[in-house]
């Protein structure tokens, strides 16, 4: 298994997923003013999409050895959104990216 590097910075932690971030990124998936720039078809999504898409984040890393990570806010210990590096296969081109909880 690729051990995903853990970053800190004042505020926030860079991390691996954990099934104990569903409830806060089922949350986030599920509030259309964030799901609209991050879903297939711009709508608010469910708890399922949320898990499915932290085993995808995950499994990216696994896979490719670099990634999104968790981002864990220190304040609170919740999981407030993601950001890294993107480049699944048949995506047109590697990016940069990040999603952040509206209160974020």
């Amino acid at each position: 298994m690729t051990a995903i590097p853990r970053l800190e910075t004042e505020r926030l932690i860079l991390r691996e997923w954990r099934q104990t971030d569903t409830n806060d990124i089922a949350t986030l998936c599920a509030d259309q003013d964030v799901a609209r720039y991050i879903t297939f078809d711009n709508k608010a999504q469910d708890r399922a999409y949320a898990w499915r898409m932290m085993a995808t984040f995950q499994g990216h890393w696994e896979l490719c050895g670099y990634g999104m990570w968790a981002l864990e806010e220190k304040a609170s210990g919740r999981c407030i959104g993601w950001c890294g590096h993107w480049y699944p296969e048949g995506w047109p081109e590697p990016e940069i990216g990040w999603t952040l909880a509206k209160p974020a």
